[in-house]
């Protein structure tokens, strides 16, 4: 006989079972949702740049960087030295706690269950302070720049634009023992270079923002082992810059983070906006590093599909140009080794997780941008 009542129970059990595990689990729903949310965003760029980018992640992001701007240091990096000692007091406030319960077990999937939520609500603000922007629109088509396909012949014109540029700026630049350095120093560079946003920002509107201060990490020449120019840190939105790499490309770094601040995700959009704002910036180093940096992705470039145009190029470029090129060279080629080799992957994975499929090689797409600039 067929007892009735244990086959009504039956999918009651399931029901308990499955809401225990989706309680259990609960905590990965908010980094669930800021993930699937992300992707939902990508199918409706023009959604995202006029409602989330150019509105919302103004709103939020603006009184935080106003507060973080008022210190000449950098927060990022006093957290990092923070985080150590903070993580030492975790671990040994765990083990205690576990050794003390009485039930051990429960108390570790609780706290495991405190640390995840912790994690997946950091993720979620994350996305909120930089990830959807990885969804919103082009920045040629908010910026009016046509990309196309383009001739080798466009691209070398492009590039002698570019070399001449940078050979008449760098003629009178300030120099020391060959290489250029800052008139005005570093701190300066650092505290003005919002000057050239402000320049861009009445013809384009979505580069405008209140003045940001970027911050020189102290421990530069170390950081300089992973590879790394500078790094935006969302939570702060903090613009860092290594301070000990070559000044001649230092104002385009300090730009190219700041783009990040503004909203701007992408990392050869962001490379192109440090372009734009250095070129028009009422400081001539700025201009100087821009064209300079340009150049140099646009002649390799070149190199790529052409060698004889590539060396004609090259001999081309002044004296004093190739002197700060050489001593960029000098500069990276002490830091060669495992660690930059880890950095580069971990950075190539992080921009294929938010939708940047080409990893690190999207950063050669700005020549594309810069191409277009000049010849749209």
């Amino acid at each position: 006989m067929i007892n009735m009542n244990d086959k009504d129970k039956k999918p009651s059990r399931i029901l308990t079972i499955l809401w225990k595990i989706l309680t259990n689990l609960s905590f990965v729903l908010p980094a669930l949702f800021a993930f699937s949310l992300q992707r939902v965003f990508s199918i409706f760029p023009p959604f995202v740049e006029f409602t989330y980018s150019t509105k919302i992640y103004r709103w939020i992001s603006t009184p935080i960087s106003f507060f973080t701007s008022l210190f000449p240091f950098s927060l990022t990096e006093l957290l990092l030295y923070m985080s150590l000692p903070i993580l030492i007091l975790f671990i040994i406030i765990f083990i205690i706690q576990i050794k003390k319960s009485a039930n051990r077990k429960k108390t570790l999937i609780k706290d495991l269950r405190r640390i995840g939520l912790t994690l997946s609500v950091s993720y979620f603000v994350f996305m909120i302070l930089l990830g959807f922007n990885y969804a919103r629109m082009p920045l040629s088509e908010t910026l009016g720049i046509e990309i196309s396909p383009r001739s080798r012949q466009d691209l070398e014109t492009v590039c002698y634009i570019l070399l001449e540029k940078t050979n008449t700026i760098r003629s009178d630049r300030k120099e020391i023992d060959g290489s250029m350095v800052l008139e005005n120093g570093i701190t300066d560079a650092l505290k003005n270079a919002y000057q050239g946003y402000d320049a861009v920002s009445s013809v384009h509107p979505v580069l405008q923002g209140s003045p940001r201060r970027a911050k020189g990490v102290i421990s530069s020449h170390l950081w300089s082992y992973t590879g790394i120019t500078g790094m935006y840190f969302p939570f702060f939105v903090e613009a860092n810059v290594n301070v000990d790499i070559p000044q001649a490309f230092l104002p385009n770094t300090i730009l190219h983070e700041l783009a990040h601040t503004r909203g701007i995700a992408r990392e050869d959009e962001a490379g192109f906006v440090a372009f734009l704002t250095g070129i028009h910036h009422p400081n001539m180093d700025f201009k100087y590093s821009s064209y300079l940096d340009a150049l140099l992705q646009a002649s390799s470039a070149l190199y790529s599909v052409d060698t004889t145009a590539y060396a004609n190029l090259q001999g081309r470029i002044s004296d004093s140009v190739k002197r700060d090129i050489s001593a960029n060279n000098v500069y990276w080629k002490q830091f060669e080794g495992p660690v930059q080799e880890v950095s580069t992957s971990v950075n190539n994975a992080y921009l294929q997780s938010n939708m940047q499929t080409d990893g690190v090689q999207s950063y050669g797409r700005v020549v594309d941008l810069i191409i277009g600039y000049y010849l749209s």
